[in-house]
């Protein structure tokens, strides 16, 4: 967001660039598959960022485990891959940063 601080402190900057981001993860993160009309089930399809990401997300694996690289074999080919995480600062999180970094490298 062109003239923001790191932490969005200007008037209306931290709504905006949330609504910014919110737009970037459902145009990226939306499953495709979600039915146009409401399914036989009830169950509905994502409306809002919080309920796409909730059902895009997947628990990261201990880097120790044998499954830990090979559940990001299937973004090898992609152009780009966020990593985020809930723990900023940790050696837990680093350590699985560099874990996920060397698989798809």
């Amino acid at each position: 967001m062109p003239g923001a601080g790191h932490l969005f402190e200007g008037p209306g900057e931290l709504e905006t660039v949330t609504e910014m981001a919110g737009a970037w993860f459902l145009h990226y993160l939306a499953r495709t598959e979600a039915p146009l009309v409401p399914s036989a089930t009830g169950k509905k399809a994502p409306s809002t960022p919080v309920e796409t990401v909730r059902t895009a997300a997947e628990e990261l694996l201990d880097p120790d485990s044998p499954d830990f690289g090979a559940a990001f074999d299937r973004y090898g080919a992609a152009r780009v891959v966020l990593l985020g995480e809930t723990s900023h600062g940790t050696s837990d999180f680093y350590r699985a940063r560099a874990a996920i970094t060397r698989r798809l490298i």
